[in-house]
């Protein structure tokens, strides 16, 4: 603070006013530059009365003062709570399909399975139907209804609903002139219907087959 005294000459109030204007000067140069690019301020502490005043820079203190700074801004507050969730955003556009990538090693080979065996498989003699025994498996018996016509009887586990017959002609130890082949059902039962044809077609009794249920 200043404290003016009285002057009586109009020089002397004249040089006052010029000192003032001066001093109002030097404070606007000192303004521009606080607080320092660096957003610190600057200020001079004084030991004898404990005032302090504002500088631009540390430089700026005498001897009897202690420089002092702090910054403009204040520290960063806590962490304010988390905000809802916003809507969802629209779906992107699909991307492009990128390319095959390189084929993979071939894996190792796995163990053998155990041999598979077939549902049902006998030779049929015929005229007088029976199984040949070697290999007989599955069947339970065979009749002839008729020239060249053969009902066979399968395991109860197998269904005629869900089962393929595979008929070749001949068997152990003979040999036929003719084909069999697959009728259907007989009448009694589902049992496998099978005829047997020489090479015109017509029925015949001397035809030996394999039939098969796999």
């Amino acid at each position: 603070m200043f404290r003016l005294n009285k002057i009586s000459t109009r020089s002397g109030i004249v040089s006052v006013v010029i000192g003032v204007l001066a001093i109002s000067a030097f404070g606007v140069a000192v303004a521009f530059s606080i607080p320092d690019p660096s957003g610190v301020i600057h200020g001079c502490y004084a030991n004898s009365n404990g005032s302090v005043r504002i500088v631009d820079s540390a430089a700026n203190c005498k001897n009897n003062e202690v420089a002092i700074s702090w910054n403009q801004a204040g520290p960063a507050g806590p962490q304010g709570p988390v905000g809802a969730t916003g809507p969802a955003g629209p779906t992107g556009p699909a991307g492009p399909i990128g390319p095959a990538g390189p084929t993979g090693p071939a894996g190792p080979t796995g163990p053998q399975g155990p041999a598979g065996e077939a549902r049902a498989a006998g030779a049929v003699f015929a005229p007088a139907p029976n199984f040949y025994p070697n290999g007989l498996h599955g069947w339970v018996s065979v009749q002839r209804t008729g020239l060249g016509t053969y009902c066979l009887t399968a395991d109860p586990s197998i269904l005629f609903s869900d089962s393929v017959l595979l008929l070749t002609v001949g068997s152990p130890g003979a040999t036929s002139q003719g084909q069999a082949i697959w009728t259907g059902t007989c009448s009694f039962g589902s049992t496998f219907q099978v005829q047997t044809v020489n090479f015109q077609g017509q029925l015949v009794d001397n035809v030996f087959f394999t039939a098969v249920v796999p």
